[in-house]
Parts: C-alpha cells; structure tokens; sequence
C-alpha cells in the first residue's frame, strides 16, 4: 500500500513505531519491513480498523493458543516494548514460546502503558504473534507477515476459523499485499489465488467454494482500495 499524500507528522509516527517494533529483535525484522509501514499507517489514520484488527487477532490467536484465554494482542505488544527495557529480548532465548513465557513473568508498568499510543502496541504485538505462528506452523521467515491484511479488506470472508485453516494448511505466502494492491502480474496473481484453493484439508474445494472465494478476493482488492484512499484523505 503506497500512501504518497501521508503529511510529515504521520510519516514521523510511522517510522516510530517501526523503529520500537524492529528492537523487539532480528526475528520481527521482516515483518517490519514488509507490513509494518502499512498496519501502523492504519492503525494511526482509521482507528475503527485497528480495533477490528485488534479483536480479530485476539480472537485468532487465542484458537491458535498462541495468546492464552483472556490475553490481548496489545498486552502481548506491550509486555514485547516493556521487556525491552527490562532486558527480556527474544534472541535471547531458543524458542518464541519461551520467550512468550518470559514476557507472561515481567512487571507491566501501568503508567508506562499509558503514554504508549494503542497503535504501537497493536503492531509489536502483531508483530511477536506473528513469528510465534511460524514458530508453530514450522514455516520460513516472513511467510505469514501478510496474514492481517485480509480480514482488514474483507472481515466478513476472512473470519478467524476461516484464516486458521489457511495458516494449519501453510498455504498462505508473504505476497499478500502486492496482491491486494494488485501489483502482481496475472500469471503471479493466478498463482496466489490457487494456493488459496488449497485451505480445505480434508476434501478438495466445491464449484460453489471456489466462486466464494475468488469473490471474496475481488471485494478485499477493491476494499484495500478504499482503505488506502481513506489513509490518504486522513
């Protein structure tokens, strides 16, 4: 998603809060790279989005146990920024559930969290469940950073039981965002739209899926078209 009319104070927000993310440690760093301009640019400029963002992601990641019963992905961003300061690093430790186990044990500072914008403890927050999910669906680095973009372009098809078959089933590539920006060649953008055919584990997808699904994908372009006139407008 390219935002060329973002004013300077915007910009200025954005590299902050991707600044503070990328020092969680070199396992986020391809998730900063490729979506952490465009979810902070959202969750700054469209607040309604983040929080349907932020509800979807509890809600998913809960199913996935990456989040335990009642956890917040913004909790889980802020006790990532906190660590941070209280010497809690990931690369410190041999997995991302044992570091998530450390992160549980830190002294949360209230006032702390309060002066910390919701937008950037969405993102950190997005940020760790993201690695931890390829921790847990042993696939490579980067795989799963576009996941969050498809509920936000078309919440209705991506639900969360919906998006946990297609992360079980590792179907799902990093190149979610060119295809939404419809960057992708017709050859590139055929190619995606078939992995996703591929999400149903246990019989192959009817007629009546497919039409669904290759549906769902043409409102979520053109609402991701929207939301970037949004961001622009803003």
């Amino acid at each position: 998603m390219a935002f060329p009319l973002i004013i300077p104070a915007i910009t200025a927000a954005v590299s902050a809060i991707t600044t503070a993310v990328a020092a969680i440690g070199p396992a986020v760093s391809s998730f900063v790279a490729s979506v952490g301009p465009t979810l902070s640019t959202i969750a700054l400029q469209i607040k309604p989005h983040a929080q349907a963002l932020a509800t979807f992601a509890n809600n998913f990641l809960q199913a996935l146990e990456i989040l335990k019963p009642g956890e917040r992905v913004t909790d889980l961003g802020e006790r990532a920024l906190q660590g941070l300061e209280q010497d809690v690093k990931m690369s410190d430790y041999d997995s991302v559930s044992d570091y998530l186990a450390a992160l549980r044990k830190i002294e949360v500072h209230t006032d702390v969290g309060n002066n910390r914008s919701f937008a950037e403890k969405l993102v950190s927050g997005l940020a760790v469940s993201t690695v931890a999910l390829e921790e847990k669906f042993n696939v490579q680095e980067g795989q799963f950073n576009g996941i969050w973009l498809l509920p936000l372009a078309n919440p209705a098809y991506f639900t969360s039981e919906r998006m946990q078959a297609l992360v079980s089933t590792s179907t799902l590539g990093s190149n979610i965002l060119d295809y939404l920006d419809r960057k992708m060649t017709a050859g590139e953008s055929r190619d995606f739209e078939k992995s996703l055919e591929k999400s149903e584990p246990v019989e192959p997808i009817t007629t009546e899926q497919r039409v669904e699904l290759y549906d769902a994908l043409e409102v979520a372009q053109d609402k991701w078209a929207e939301i970037s006139k949004q961001v622009e407008q803003n």
